[in-house]
């Protein structure tokens, strides 16, 4: 399992962030301090556990504490876990994020406490069944922790109801402003909001 920080998170200097980059993937789950910097800089902790050229599943949401409880669920569906290769991700939010009313941008979701998602990487096709099976399985063995919402990055092809999720109550807004600058929604690639919806 892994547990870092949100890029905005804040805290740790750039010499920190260096070594914790080439840290292997044992040692990835003991990062847990806070880090700045630039975006490239932070996601490149992730390059050893997300490598090109293999299979991935994960399902994402919101927590506002991960309490005991989700953690003794976490543990117990992981002990099953299909894949060596597969992570459980609780990347802290918090710090500059929360600092920001849940109104200014798209993103409102500044209450929470971490993002939550298990990532089933494999690489035999043929298992593919099995390994989403058990990302989705964790997931909803632990949705009661959830706040219901979810981050718009994490999202796959999961229909309209997880990307009203990801906008929570700056949908409506949002959906508004599609309305008035592109209503014959020529911008509906990725995690679309409809024109008036």
């Amino acid at each position: 399992m892994l547990a870092g920080p949100h890029p905005y998170a804040e805290g740790v200097d750039d010499a920190e962030m260096d070594r914790d980059a080439e840290l292997d993937i044992t040692a990835l789950a003991a990062l847990a301090g806070r880090q700045t910097g630039s975006t490239e800089r932070v996601h490149g902790v992730s390059a050893p556990v997300f490598p090109t050229g293999l299979r991935y599943y994960w399902k994402s949401h919101f927590v506002k504490d991960f309490t005991v409880d989700a953690i003794d669920v976490t543990l117990a569906h992981f002990a099953n876990v299909p894949s060596p290769r597969s992570v459980v991700v609780l990347e802290q939010f918090g710090g500059a994020v929360a600092r920001v009313a849940p109104q200014a941008t798209a993103f409102g979701h500044r209450d929470v406490e971490y993002d939550f998602f298990p990532a089933s990487i494999w690489t035999d096709p043929a298992d593919s069944e099995r390994q989403i099976a058990w990302a989705r399985g964790l997931w909803e063995a632990t949705k009661s922790f959830g706040t219901g919402g979810v981050y718009v990055n994490d999202l796959g092809e999961e229909g309209e109801d997880r990307v009203r999720a990801a906008y929570g109550g700056n949908y409506a807004r949002l959906a508004a402003l599609k309305t008035t600058y592109d209503p014959g929604n020529f911008f509906r690639l990725n995690q679309n909001v409809k024109p008036g919806a």
